[in-house]
């Protein structure tokens, strides 16, 4: 079907090629209400910008046009540059892309989560060389970027046409000067540089995507010294995608090793909004199970709202991935709507609490320039940016859930056994309840328990109980001890979890996964065979339990458990500390494996599952899994 053989590099045959063009035309040239001429230009020709969210609020019609408008660019010109009269950059910057791309440019160590501010969520399309340097004074006058918001990063709508050569360039009405004398003042700030494109031939608002361009596009973003870049995936859908052209997956792999042939180290954000590997004719994998291979954070979900339920929607989509993230790896619910003026102070500090816990990116998306000493507050607490921030790099994961909705979050921080401890309520009424420490891995005897909200004092004591108003949280630093080794012959079903994150729901103790609630699986049964001990989990999955070097042997069966339907492919890896120990092969449903594992002198194991395939029906199994440790 391609001319090129190469999945992902669009190359099709003159008579597919046709008959998507022929589709794409009558759908641009008819509507349901009657035929229609569609005359709109790619991007602006003035400096129109828009509104704030543009397209986001134009009607489905609309949409479906501006979709197969861009998805007919892309087959009629072969995401081919455009020509312009327009070059904002000098030959100087031109000279200096070759020398960057040849540089050699070592492997940063893994780094905490991005922190900074993005045009989007307040300004849209609706900012300018002034604007963006009025808002960098004061990330550094309000202190937001001494406390780690050092990224500033302008989002869609900076574009003008590519120049005669097919390079990007800037709109030369709101940036003058050209992107790398914003870059060198940005700099010159303390603040590193970010920038938006996508993965298509246009982006979300149709400038030039960087479809067909990622080598010289990441070339010209290090000549302009661009630290950081989201990469979107607007307008991949309709007749690319329909014909099996597009895959998201070798899309953001090509700007991935583009960036890694820049000669500059470029933070990747891949923002495909949670998107599978394709909709159309290629397997279904998620973002969740491919985007850790290439970028530093990856969108698990669809563009935040400024309401709450925006902001409880995506942190949902957070928590299922949890597995996925790792030290300098980590899932983005979409940047902050704290100082949007939708959400309460209440929902406000909730919202940043929650991306904290989950080691989510903090991006800001509020006016800087008329922020309020409220909002200010709320994004400088030390406390939750440290948590945020730790240096474990751990994403903090849903432990339990009361029945009237109130859910206790765990995320392990630096030190012998601290743990942030979230009580969040996103229900509409105020609720209550009570842990003791060994339901987020502890040991349970007295710890040190501090409200980082509340009067930040330090307490001793046994547990913690809470009533958390509607859209609350109550926020904990708790310093504890870890739990005791095992001794004997002990099932891991048994043990306090150190940490435990899982994509369908809670891990389950001595049953299968089953739904998203609580003690709603099956008791185990894998090929046939019924066990009484073991964990149900849903790939992608990630268990830890201490060893405290007591332990000699770990023993399991692993295999889909007999509940999957339809489909189902993991794989099972079994860690002590940084090192894996044993791998599975490819599991599918009806099949049963025996791992038997050395683990003396481990301090902690760490029982892994990983999709193989699919996202769905991925029940997997720790059937009968002990330990044999010391007497």
């Amino acid at each position: 079907m391609w001319d090129d053989g190469r999945r992902g590099q669009f190359s099709a045959a003159p008579a597919i090629r046709a008959r998507v063009d022929q589709a794409a035309v009558r759908a641009l040239t008819t509507d349901r209400a009657g035929p229609s001429v569609v005359t709109p230009a790619l991007w602006p020709a003035s400096d129109g910008g828009g509104s704030a969210h543009g397209l986001q609020r134009a009607s489905p019609m609309t949409k479906r046009n501006a979709v197969l408008r861009a998805s007919l660019a892309a087959l009629a010109l072969g995401a081919a540059a455009t020509t312009s009269a327009c070059t904002v950059e000098s030959e100087a910057e031109t000279s200096s892309e070759a020398a960057l791309a040849t540089a050699p440019r070592p492997t940063p160590p893994p780094r905490p989560p991005p922190m900074g501010w993005n045009t989007w969520n307040r300004l849209g399309c609706e900012f300018d060389e002034r604007a963006i340097l009025a808002q960098a004074d004061v990330l550094v006058a309000s202190g937001m970027r001494d406390a780690g918001y050092d990224l500033l990063v302008l989002d869609d709508c900076w574009q003008g046409p590519r120049d005669g050569a097919g390079r990007l360039t800037a709109n030369p009405a709101r940036f003058p000067r050209g992107m790398k004398a914003l870059g060198d003042a940005l700099h010159a700030r303390g603040l590193r540089f970010g920038i938006y494109t996508a993965a298509g031939a246009v982006t979300c608002m149709l400038r030039p995507g960087s479809y067909g361009h990622e080598t010289e596009d990441a070339r010209t973003f290090a000549s302009w010294g661009v630290d950081f870049l989201k990469d979107d995936w607007c307008w991949h859908a309709g007749a690319l995608e329909l014909v099996g052209a597009i895959s998201p997956r070798d899309a953001y792999a090509k700007m991935k090793t583009a960036l890694d042939g820049s000669g500059r180290d470029i933070v990747l954000s891949i923002a495909s909004m949670g998107t599978r590997e394709a909709v159309m004719l290629m397997p279904e994998k998620h973002i969740g199970e491919w985007g850790p291979l290439l970028g530093t954070m990856w969108r698990v979900s669809g563009d935040i709202t400024n309401d709450w339920v925006g902001v409880t929607n995506n942190l949902a989509k957070a928590n299922d991935w949890a597995a996925s993230a790792s030290r300098g790896r980590y899932n983005d619910p979409d940047a902050l709507e704290v100082g949007n003026g939708k959400l309460t102070a209440e929902e406000s500090r909730a919202h940043l609490s929650m991306w904290a816990m989950a080691g989510a990116p903090l991006i800001a998306g509020n006016d800087l320039r008329t922020m309020d000493a409220e909002t200010r507050a709320i994004l400088l607490n030390r406390d939750v940016i440290a948590i945020d921030q730790d240096a474990r790099m751990i994403q903090g994961t849903k432990v339990a859930e009361t029945p009237e909705g109130l859910e206790v979050w765990s995320k392990p921080l630096t030190g012998t056994a601290a743990r942030a401890v979230a009580f969040f309520n996103p229900t509409s009424k105020a609720a209550q309840t009570s842990i003791r420490w060994n339901a987020i891995g502890l040991a349970d005897r007295p710890a040190r328990v501090r409200d980082v909200w509340r009067d930040g004092a330090t307490r001793t004591l046994d547990g913690f109980g809470a009533t958390v108003p509607a859209h609350g949280v109550v926020l904990l630093r708790v310093d504890g001890d870890a739990p005791d080794a095992p001794h004997g012959n002990v099932f891991v079903s048994d043990r306090t979890f150190t940490h435990a994150a899982n994509y369908w729901g809670l891990v389950e103790r001595g049953r299968s996964v089953g739904g998203r609630g609580a003690h709603d699986g099956r008791p185990l049964s894998v090929a046939g065979r019924h066990f009484a001990k073991g964990l149900g989990v849903h790939a992608p999955s990630d268990v830890r339990v201490r060893l405290g070097k007591a332990c000699r042997r770990f023993r399991t069966e692993v295999g889909l458990d007999d509940e999957t339907l339809l489909s189902g492919a993991v794989v099972f890896e079994v860690w002590a500390d940084a090192t894996r120990l044993a791998i599975s092969e490819t599991m599918r449903k009806g099949s049963i494996r025996t791992l038997d594992v050395d683990v003396s002198g481990r301090e902690e194991l760490r029982l892994v599952v990983r999709g193989a395939g699919d996202a769905d029906f991925d029940h997997a199994d720790w059937a009968g899994a002990a330990l044999v440790c010391d007497p």
